[in-house]
């Protein structure tokens, strides 16, 4: 009787899975045009199938190409979102468990890519040392995330998307201090925009460091223009995906506004492509 109920319970979780990435595929086609809504595609349910190979080899060129996928970008922009559109929870530990239904959703939705799990377990671990009081180091937050991806999943580590992502995540946490402090002695900028450059530079540099000799191993290309082209599109891209996700949310209740968003989204994505 346990295993039957087991079995019907995965086999409807699974069609509500695939049900779920079909509609808001269909919803993403009816939105943007075929180039854009492939990208989009893409960034929101991890399907790559439709971009054409030119832009492919535009993105793997500007070595951008990372932000083609569901990524921990990705994930930490949608999981920045939902927490503030949760914000009318008072109870924290219920918008704690609302906050990991939502966000397990969308990492399943999205096809599971290990970069979106080990992500998506970042996000959960630091929703919790807050919770709980406690001070946030991020190098124990990436260490334990990784340990507990590979607990449950050991092959894992042969994967090219998580060690790209495992090695992003550590360069940042490692080498993101000492390159803002050197960026810092050679721009001497005081004001916040002059601080956002520097911290952007620092983020991409030790992101960069260390993410660029698995991708010229595994893809036979190192892209010199890389951190300039990183800090160019990266906040793009993150205000394409807020877009993309308010042009979703308002299909129910608004076409025009969903449109609206669309258009917005599809301008960013275009200026990146144009960037590239």
């Amino acid at each position: 009787m346990f295993y039957f109920f087991n079995f019907t319970f995965l086999y409807g979780f699974s069609a509500f899975i695939y049900s779920s990435s079909g509609f808001i595929n269909r919803l993403i086609r009816s939105l943007y045009p075929n180039e854009t809504g492939a990208i989009v595609s893409a960034l929101v349910l991890g399907d790559k199938t439709k971009i054409s190979e030119e832009t492919r080899t535009l993105f793997s060129l500007s070595g951008t190409a990372h932000l083609l996928a569901v990524s921990g970008f990705h994930i930490g922009i949608i999981a920045s979102v939902v927490f503030l559109l949760l914000g009318f929870i008072r109870n924290r530990w219920s918008k704690f468990t609302v906050f990991t239904v939502l966000l397990g959703l969308f990492v399943v939705i999205s096809g599971s890519q290990p970069s979106a799990i080990r992500a998506g377990i970042m996000a959960e671990l630091v929703l919790i040392t807050v919770m709980l009081e406690r001070r946030i180091i991020g190098l124990n937050i990436v260490a334990l995330t990784l340990v507990v991806v590979m607990l449950f999943s050991p092959k894992i580590i042969y994967s090219p998307g998580f060690q790209m992502s495992a090695a992003s995540i550590m360069g940042i946490s490692i080498l993101f201090a000492p390159f803002r402090r050197s960026l810092q002695v050679l721009l001497p900028l005081s004001s916040w925009f002059g601080e956002l450059i520097i911290a952007s530079f620092a983020v991409t540099f030790a992101a960069s460091t260390m993410v660029s000799p698995i991708v010229a191993y595994y893809f036979s290309i190192f892209s010199l223009v890389s951190p300039i082209t990183n800090l160019l599109i990266i906040p793009l891209m993150g205000i394409a995906m807020i877009w993309v996700f308010c042009s979703l949310c308002f299909v129910p209740i608004n076409w025009g506004i969903a449109l609206t968003f669309a258009s917005a989204s599809s301008t960013c994505i275009y200026v990146v492509e144009l960037i590239n």
